[in-house]
């Protein structure tokens, strides 16, 4: 099994995403929501290809992107793994927040 690694700003996303999801949603809700979140980044570590490619305007760093319903995951191969660099709402620009 491949693993994926979260920079710091993803484990900052993922308590702003959990924080939320819970007064929107419940803690019911919000647990599923991040069991299947955390499944999406491990798909991502077994098959990172399944991803789409984007690249920033500005930077021209090139990065991958996977969507897990309202949330996209941005993330870089690495030789082994994946790196995971923001899960951005759907209606955040990745150019403004990457």
């Amino acid at each position: 099994m491949n693993t994926y690694i979260r920079s710091k700003r993803t484990k900052q996303d993922i308590q702003q995403i959990t924080r939320r999801s819970v007064e929107d949603f419940g803690e019911t809700q919000t647990l599923k929501y991040m069991v299947d979140l955390k499944a999406k980044m491990q798909l991502l570590a077994d098959r990172p290809d399944i991803g789409r490619d984007f690249v920033h305007s500005r930077t021209k760093r090139q990065y991958l992107f996977f969507r897990h319903e309202s949330h996209v995951i941005y993330y870089r191969k690495l030789k082994c793994d994946v790196f995971i660099v923001r899960i951005l709402h759907i209606k955040m620009l990745p150019e403004k927040h990457l």
